[in-house]
Formats: C-alpha cells, sequence, structure tokens
C-alpha cells in the first residue's frame, strides 16, 4: 500500500448542468444516504490507524451547489492531519467574489480544476450548454486574478474536439491558468448517448503526436506515451505531464458512500459508510484482478508494457467487460 492515496469525492449528484458526455444520469441526492461529514470521518480514522496520507479532490455532482456541506467537508479536511491537499472539479458557473473569498481561507485547499470542452461557443456549448463558455471565462479571470489558488482546465477528448485544445491554449495563458488537462472520453452514464464520438486507436496516436510536437519532445516517440492515460501541457514551461492509471492508489467516493476503483468505472468494492477502507482493500478480490494482465483479453493480456493495463474503464464502458482490451491502444499498429 502506497504512503499516500488520491480521492476523487463526489459528494453530491445535484447540478446545474446537464452536459452532454456526463457520466451520471441520476441528478438527485437521496435523504437516506449517510451524511458524506460522517462518511468522511470513518475513511479520515481508517487512514490514521494505518499512518497514511490522502489527497482529495471534491467534486459532484456541482459541489458550489451544497455549499453548507462542501465547507462543512473543507472543514474536516483542514483539520484532519491523514489529509493533505485539496482540489474542488467545479464547472465554475456558480462563483463570485464572496464565495471565493470563503474559500480562500482553507489552507490545505490550493487548487481547482475547471471544465472547457472547447476554445469557442460551438464547440464547448455543444457539450455544456449554451452561455456556459462565456460564464467560465468570466469564473476563470475571477479565480486567476486573484493568485491564490492554482487553476486547471480540464477538457475531455471526443472526435469532434481532440485537436482543438491547442487553439484554447492561448486564452489560458492570458488569463494565467497553469495547465490544461487532456482526459479521453468515456461513455458512462448521459454519455452513453454520444458513444460513437469516442476516439478510436489512430486518433489517440494523432493526439499524442500533436502534444510530442506542441511540447517540442522531439526525441520522445508516441509509443513512449502509449501508458498514459491522460495528459498535462503547462502553460509556462510548455511542458507534458502524463498521468498512468493509478488503480489501488487512487478511488472514487460516491454520494451514496460507494468506493469505486475509478469515477469512470462504477464498480463497487465496498461502502465507506459501512465498511473499514482498508478492510475493503485487503478483501477486494476485484481491484486485485484488474491489475492483473493474465485476466484480460486481447493485446492488453500479453502487453509487454509493466507499467500499463491499458483503461480499465473505457473497456468496461464499450464492452460491459472491464478486462476487455483497450480499443484505444495503437501498440499492435507501431
Amino acid at each position: 500500500m502506497p504512503e499516500a492515496l488520491n480521492f476523487q469525492w463526489h459528494f453530491t449528484n445535484r447540478c446545474n448542468l446537464r452536459c452532454r458526455h456526463c457520466y451520471q444520469d441520476f441528478f438527485r441526492d437521496v435523504p437516506s444516504w449517510t451524511d458524506p461529514v460522517l462518511v468522511g470521518k470513518r475513511l479520515l480514522a481508517s487512514l490514521a490507524k494505518h499512518g497514511l496520507k490522502a489527497t482529495f479532490a471534491l467534486t459532484g455532482g456541482e459541489p458550489l451547489l451544497v455549499r453548507d456541506t462542501l465547507f462543512a467537508i473543507l472543514e474536516l479536511l483542514e483539520t484532519h492531519p491523514s489529509a493533505e491537499e485539496i482540489s474542488i472539479i467545479t464547472n465554475a458557473t456558480l462563483f463570485n467574489q464572496g464565495l471565493l473569498d470563503m474559500l480562500s481561507r482553507f489552507r490545505k485547499l490550493v487548487s481547482f480544476k475547471i471544465s472547457l470542452e472547447g476554445a469557442d461557443p460551438k464547440s464547448n456549448d455543444f457539450i455544456r450548454g449554451r452561455g456556459n463558455l462565456e460564464k467560465v471565462v468570466e469564473s476563470l479571470k475571477m479565480i486567476c486574478r486573484q493568485k491564490r489558488f492554482d487553476v486547471y482546465v480540464m477538457y475531455t477528448l471526443h472526435r469532434g474536439n481532440f485537436l482543438e485544445w491547442q487553439s484554447l491554449l492561448p486564452l489560458l495563458f492570458e488569463l494565467g491558468v497553469k495547465g490544461l488537462i487532456l482526459e479521453r472520453f468515456v461513455p458512462e452514464g448521459k454519455g452513453k448517448l454520444m458513444r460513437e464520438l469516442v476516439l478510436d486507436r489512430s486518433m489517440w496516436k494523432t493526439l499524442i503526436q500533436a502534444l510530442i510536437a506542441f511540447c517540442r519532445l522531439e526525441e520522445v516517440e508516441p509509443l513512449q506515451l502509449l501508458p498514459y492515460k491522460a495528459f498535462m501541457v503547462s502553460m509556462a514551461e510548455r511542458s507534458l505531464l502524463g498521468a498512468l492509471c493509478e488503480l489501488g492508489r487512487s478511488f472514487c467516493i460516491m454520494p451514496d458512500a460507494a468506493l469505486f476503483p475509478c469515477r469512470r468505472l462504477p464498480l463497487v468494492l465496498g461502502y465507506l459508510d459501512r465498511d473499514d477502507f482498508m478492510d475493503i482493500l485487503s478483501g477486494s478480490t476485484l481491484l486485485s484482478n484488474l491489475k492483473d494482465k493474465s485476466k484480460m483479453s486481447g493485446q492488453c493480456g500479453s502487453c509487454a508494457f509493466k507499467s500499463c493495463v491499458g483503461c480499465r474503464a473505457l473497456a468496461y464502458a464499450l464492452s460491459g467487460d472491464a478486462f476487455a482490451e483497450d480499443v484505444q491502444c495503437f501498440l499492435s499498429e507501431s
């Protein structure tokens, strides 16, 4: 077990948007669900008992819709020694200066991750709704002007926008955004209705080639970046950071206290309102199997990349089998 863990904590389903690619299809909270603060206390107690530290990304739904719960969770994490850095993932349509000032008092809250899907209203608002780009840009200006938080823009790659990200960079640089995070579209929830926009392997390779060219990585071949499932382009340095799949190190907490291996892989490992976190991990055959190449079919089962098991979430979303081949892998074509 690593010393530090990461949790993406979806403490509410409520959202003021209905983005086309959303991995949710249910937008209500249920009164019978356990209070997220109690879930957090149980988790933190388990982490502390085993000497573990964790970072937390707080999100929903839209976390700014349920501010009382958000601030209660921030207070809990701020004062607990097992919680390290905190970020908030938000659609950024509900910001105002008063709220930003209130959030600024939490020392451990260091960054916001804010979603955009294109460089102009036509591409962004197609996914996120009319007028979204204008609202988000105004929020980005407000947050970046304060210079208290690191700000990242999250960009979900699909067939309609997978090369448009470069057109967004001048605006982000001007605003003072620290980095652009590029993630693949996985068709879960509402996103199942635009399943046909999932990138194929040639498009994923083209994206990687474009990243190599933009970041001037002349000595890097696309195959070397194949194990990475997401990327971040740094605005200031024009550098590239790749994210490997972190199965067993990163987890997702859902509003009903379910623990997933990943938000885009909706397979329940256990429930944190009734099960101890470490007991879930030690007893999870599913989690160990998801990291075992011998359990996988296609080229994922025989892949020589030790650090790569493909994207289990994408395999599950497209085939219903979490152990199927990653259809975006271009290893066999290289």
